[in-house]
């Protein structure tokens, strides 16, 4: 009586939308992996299938999609490859190799990145390899950058107190030839009081949603007219 109770407590707390949405990936993907015919089994249409009930990108599902068959692999791929997320140089490094290389599959991934989420600080991500993956996708649209003066684990007597430029004219060089970027998201809580400037001048044409949190404010001389601002 006393397990039948708990696991009555058990589901009555989780929401009957969240439970819909497990078995339905369930199904999929059994339906995929023991088809008589599993290459032909088609992959999800519904793009509702692809995402939490939180409506976030469901990662997890995917990468397990992406290994059921060829035909499910390349959709899963694509659908992964939207939104892209590098943190570390561990990170970094596989997704350089798979769109840099001169493979057709590689230059089909990046057409398909519409977002990039990046954390740069002295320590982790460095800024040219940020350049080099900014550069590699040409229809990405919205660019969401964090960047830290050091590491955030780092304790304030490990801290360097030296300034610390995000980008150098390298990067922005190199950044100058990558996509127009119409959303751009900073959280600047580095010393770097340029980073903002420098990057508006890369999108000033094309921007048209600018959200900022940390120490960075809009320059005097950036034009705001066409502009959605929305401030930390």
């Amino acid at each position: 009586m006393f397990s039948q109770i708990g696991t009555t407590t058990v589901i009555q707390a989780i929401r009957p939308h969240v439970i819909f949405h497990m078995l339905y990936h369930m199904l999929l993907l059994y339906l995929a992996t023991h088809s008589h015919s599993p290459s032909r089994s088609p992959f999800p249409s519904s793009k509702r299938g692809c995402y939490t009930p939180d409506l976030h990108q469901d990662t997890q599902f995917l990468l397990s999609a992406s290994l059921v068959n060829r035909s499910w692999s390349s959709p899963a791929q694509i659908l992964l490859f939207r939104h892209v997320v590098i943190c570390t140089p561990t990170a970094f490094t596989p997704l350089y190799n798979a769109i840099s290389s001169n493979e057709p599959r590689g230059k089909h991934l990046a057409r398909h990145v519409r977002s990039l989420s990046a954390t740069l600080d002295a320590e982790q991500l460095q800024s040219l390899s940020f350049a080099r993956a900014v550069s590699l996708f040409p229809d990405q649209t919205t660019l969401d950058l964090a960047s830290f003066s050091h590491s955030k684990h780092a304790q304030p007597f490990q801290r360097d107190t030296k300034p610390f430029l995000i980008l150098d004219d390298e990067e922005v060089s190199i950044l100058r030839t990558g996509p127009l970027i119409t959303c751009l998201r900073l959280a600047n809580w580095s010393d770097d009081s340029t980073l903002l400037s420098k990057r508006l001048s890369l999108c000033h044409t094309s921007l048209r949603t600018l959200s900022l949190h940390g120490g960075a404010s809009v320059p005097c001389f950036f034009p705001t007219t066409s502009l959605t601002l929305v401030a930390g």
